[in-house]
């Protein structure tokens, strides 16, 4: 079965990934397989626009987020960061 949703990482957003816990990984793993199901603000995942800025925000717990811009059919990671550098 095909995705609706088709997620793409900017090399940076992959390599943020790598320099993170394990668990956060895992979490975005299934934020990532969310993402392709169900669209840019997948069911149970905290999510909001950005304010100032294209995109959405995504939490993946109380301290990392996940920044992604929607190009229909397209989702594009461009940030996995910690919620202090999420923004800059």
């Amino acid at each position: 079965m095909d995705k609706p949703w088709k997620v793409i990482e900017t090399r940076s957003a992959a390599k943020e990934l790598l320099r993170l816990p394990i668990r956060i990984q895992r979490m975005y793993r299934q934020l990532i397989e969310d993402l392709e199901n169900e669209g840019p603000r997948p069911y149970g995942w905290d999510s909001a626009a950005l304010q100032g800025m294209d995109g959405i925000r995504v939490r993946l717990n109380r301290e990392y987020r996940v920044i992604i811009e929607v190009m229909r059919p397209n989702i594009i990671v461009v940030k996995i960061a910690h919620r202090k550098e999420a923004y800059e």
